[in-house]
């Protein structure tokens, strides 16, 4: 009887993870906790799983706070981790009539489809592995990205609805973000044709040739964004006119090959993403990121005009911007403090809605959406991308050479950005498990992890402890604003602190701390003193991610998240940089007391290296050597490593994980 009403009435976490995630811990914890002090877990009568229901949980928790134990219940309280809801946060902005278009605020936030639920199904098999769709013109077919074993991208069409997917790519090109003509003989795509190349191609579809339109430097070109203007004369795409630009928006002519700028970022942005032209041809939509305050805006532009408005939503993460087939709306695959949801933005008579509505509470994870006409005049068809990915904090003890990596924290979602303090007890890391992203602590092993923070915003950066393993600094972003802030871990406190970047780290000083900073255009290091407000640029061709070196010379850093690779060091008294790794990404490195170890698991074109390799450069000597291989290649290496002081233990975090699948359906606005 009660299990039949929890059923009914709460949300299953099916998982030792879910349970974990629901309850804002560690696997290890909620297992001790059941085993200690009986929190409510059932197991399966076959196959040993187990499962829970949130209802029982919160019963439990209430029960156990009372009778005084578990004594770490008083930690952040737990948000259920719902497959269907989610928790999010609209910023409405101060916008009104701008060049032809006036936007209009609603506060009718409530989503399309809450009386009936649309019914979604999948446009290819189970487990194929499908990503960014494309309908045809007339809505009878849909072009798709297949990952083949191996990791080779492979382009598919299939008529709808239940023809058979054929391939029409060649072997051996690695394709993503196919778009078809408005005219539907032509596909456009990008591909890779080396390693730091990639080719924006067209292929007809009657004669099976393809054609190069052009090569673009990878790290200049976001293959992912690539489209078509509504006439088939020209083709839309996300690039970066140069290294330390923003990246802008441009319109390639078919006939004449001139190439336009259709946007222009303001310098210290990240640029503008996902270019998608309206088929009336007035407006184009794209995502415009900032850098330095960690989301990202869309935002629509009237071409004939010049003019641009942001629309009202900050996010972390934008996956995406469709318009209807008519140019009544544009629909927007975004992440407001919960999973990824499809927002609309209604336009009508000239007049562009500010606030968004939610395309009805089933759709999560949603990517890359596509729309085309539906059966009548009210109503339109969606296909997007649902993937659902698996990343987990992994550890390896370099002191032992028969020791097999093993995951450490495996918490619901992502968790990325290990963190280690110098006395090897408290490892930080940043994970989404509880619908936004939030710092969590937990052991040097991985056990009582716990969420501190309750940015409930849009961003969670990287930390970093003092030398001290006392103070752990912290870049986030709540819904009120980015911040920088220092957590005493024996007080369990935070205060805030005046300084700017988004990959804070500590400098030989303890008022002082790293930074990269836009503030003057491009990202560069900046040295700021956090109690006195000063702060010193310290490199001027590109800064990312910055920490002082072992015996107090050289701090060292990086230029760019991914591209272009490379270690820097520059004296900490002041004089020129000068490359010492040609193969160190991002944050995947750290300090330890002679020594400095990284992650060699990318090459130049940006594929994960197999083996993947831990390797550490040792000042003095200028020696680069091999520390230990990885002989299981994850499915993908994510953002940070740290390494105990001490070099016996290394942290990453990888991609266990992935599945991905095309859903469709059909929604009335």
């Amino acid at each position: 009887m009660s299990m039949n009403h929890h059923a009914e009435s709460s949300s299953r976490l099916d998982s030792w993870k879910e349970i974990a995630g629901y309850l804002r811990r560690g696997v290890t914890t909620a297992q001790r906790w059941e085993s200690e002090f009986g929190l409510p877990v059932h197991r399966h009568r076959k196959g040993g799983g187990v499962y829970a229901f949130s209802n029982e949980i919160d019963d439990w928790m209430l029960q156990s706070k009372e009778a005084g134990h578990p004594n770490d219940l008083d930690a952040p309280k737990a948000k259920p981790i719902l497959r269907h809801g989610v928790t999010w946060i609209v910023a409405l902005a101060l916008i009104a009539l701008v060049g032809g278009i006036t936007l209009r605020q609603r506060s009718d936030l409530e989503p399309h489809g809450t009386g009936s639920i649309p019914e979604q199904r999948p446009l290819v098999q189970e487990g194929s592995f499908a990503r960014y769709p494309s309908f045809s013109p007339d809505g009878s077919a849909i072009a798709f990205i297949r990952v083949l074993e191996g990791g080779e991208t492979a382009l598919f069409t299939k008529a709808l609805p239940a023809g058979r997917p054929q391939r029409i790519s060649a072997p051996g090109e690695s394709i993503v973000a196919p778009r078809w003509s408005p005219k539907g003989d032509w596909i456009v795509y990008s591909k890779k044709t080396g390693p730091l190349e990639r080719a924006i191609t067209i292929l007809n579809l009657v004669s099976g040739e393809s054609r190069v339109l052009f090569k673009i430097d990878h790290g200049r070109l976001t293959g992912e964004y690539v489209g078509w203007t509504p006439d088939a004369s020209g083709i839309v795409y996300s690039a970066q006119p140069d290294p330390g630009d923003p990246l802008h928006i441009e319109r390639f002519d078919l006939a004449t090959k001139v190439v336009t700028r259709m946007s222009d970022p303001d310098p210290g942005t990240e640029g503008d993403y996902y270019p998608n032209v309206s088929p009336n041809g007035s407006y184009l939509a794209f995502s415009r990121c900032f850098y330095a305050d960690g989301y990202c805006i869309p935002y629509v532009r009237d071409i004939s005009r010049g003019s641009e408005w942001p629309l009202a939503i900050k996010s972390d993460t934008i996956r995406g911007l469709a318009w209807t087939p008519d140019s009544s709306a544009l629909v927007v695959a975004a992440r407001l403090g919960g999973p990824l949801r499809l927002w609309m933005f209604q336009v009508k008579d000239g007049e562009i809605d500010l606030a968004p509505r939610r395309l009805t509470n089933q759709i999560e994870k949603a990517y890359h959406p596509v729309l085309r006409p539906g059966g009548d005049s009210r109503e339109f068809r969606i296909a997007y991308e649902h993937q659902v990915a698996d990343h987990n904090i992994w550890r390896l003890d370099l002191m032992s050479p028969d020791a097999q990596p093993e995951p450490v924290v495996e918490i619901v979602g992502h968790e990325n950005q290990p963190s280690i303090s110098p006395d090897g007890r408290w490892l930080s890391f940043i994970a989404n498990g509880s619908g936004s992203k939030e710092v969590w602590l937990a052991q040097g092993d991985g056990t009582d992890a716990r969420q501190v923070t309750n940015f409930e915003g849009r961003y969670a950066g990287t930390t970093d402890w003092s030398s001290d393993s006392e103070s752990l600094l912290v870049r986030g972003h709540p819904s009120s604003g980015p911040s920088m802030r220092i957590y005493d871990r024996s007080t369990l406190s935070f205060r805030e602190i005046s300084a700017r970047g988004r990959h804070p780290t500590w400098s030989t000083e303890g008022t002082t701390i790293y930074g990269d900073d836009d503030e003057n255009g491009g990202r560069e290091i900046v040295l700021f003193n956090y109690e006195t407000g000063e702060a010193q640029q310290l490199t001027f061709d590109g800064g990312y991610y910055a920490k002082p070196g072992p015996f107090g010379q050289y701090f060292y850093f990086t230029k760019a998240a991914n591209f272009p690779l490379g270690l820097w060091r520059a004296p900490i008294e002041g004089g020129k940089p000068e490359m010492v790794l040609d193969r160190v990404r991002g944050t995947e490195w750290d300090v330890a007391d002679d020594a400095i170890y990284y992650m060699d698991a990318a090459n130049g074109g940006g594929e994960i290296r197999s083996p993947i390799r831990i390797r550490r450069y040792l000042p003095k000597s200028g020696r680069d050597e091999l520390v230990r291989k990885l002989e299981k290649k994850p499915l993908g290496v994510e953002r940070g490593f740290a390494v105990t002081a001490d070099r016996r233990w290394a942290y990453w975090s990888q991609r266990d994980r992935v599945q991905s699948n095309l859903i469709a359906l059909t929604v009335r606005p």
